[in-house]
């Protein structure tokens, strides 16, 4: 009877210590969930920092592309007055040259 009451507390005394075991593995995922959550939030912080400087450099952007359209239509229309005072300019030029042929003939 003694031989079956060593063998039970044997037992009970193995089960505790695997209790013991299992309460520090749980202690061990629990630090290490925390940490997870930790860099989780630092990440999420990051995020969205990064997110925040997206965007202002898309704003600025597009200003800059706002900008830049409104200087091209300017030079478009520039460059059609140019074009048409080309065209004015040669015909001067030709009607210059028809004067001075006038001129040299008499």
């Amino acid at each position: 009877m003694e031989n079956v009451l060593d063998k039970i507390l044997e037992k009970l005394q193995s089960l505790e210590e695997g209790q013991h075991e299992t309460r520090k593995a749980f202690q061990s995922l629990e630090v290490g969930q925390h940490e997870t959550r930790e860099a989780v939030q630092s990440l999420q912080v990051g995020q969205n920092e990064f997110r925040k400087e997206m965007a202002e450099a898309i704003s600025t952007l597009n200003k800059k592309l706002d900008h830049i359209s409104e200087q091209v239509s300017q030079n478009t229309v520039y460059q059609i007055h140019m074009n048409n005072l080309s065209k004015k300019v040669e015909g001067l030029e030709i009607d210059i040259k028809v004067i001075k042929k006038a001129i040299t003939n008499q």
